[in-house]
């Protein structure tokens, strides 16, 4: 099998980095990356998918970072709401959506629905 330089060099490739209505949000310490989330543009709104933040750095307050700069990331391009969705028994994040201010608006199989108008 080859590997994936291979492939690359083997014939032109082209990378995309995302679409044109897609954001990766990260945050960095010192040269590395440490935590992410991907912002997802739609008409009126935007989503948040896969808040992550590595093991080894959290409890220092980088989701809270990461989640309110993708709300104001939000409110600079105009859109009317931001929405995710967690697991219903992740504490942590229901805390964390809570205080910035996100309504939950249900449970949809083992996941709450939140949103937060802007």
């Amino acid at each position: 099998m080859k590997s994936f330089s291979q492939i690359l060099n083997s014939k032109p490739v082209e990378i995309k980095s995302q679409p044109l209505n897609t954001e990766l949000v990260y945050i960095t310490e010192g040269n590395s990356q440490v935590g992410s989330l991907l912002l997802v543009y739609g008409q009126e709104g935007a989503s948040i998918y896969s808040v992550e933040v590595l093991p080894t750095h959290r409890g220092k307050g980088y989701g809270k970072t990461l989640v309110e700069s993708a709300i104001q990331k939000c409110q600079m391009n105009g859109c009317q709401y931001i929405e995710l969705n967690t697991e219903v028994d992740n504490t942590v994040a229901n805390n964390l959506y809570n205080s910035l201010g996100f309504e939950l608006l249900g449970i949809k199989d083992t996941f709450n629905n939140y949103r937060k108008s802007l």
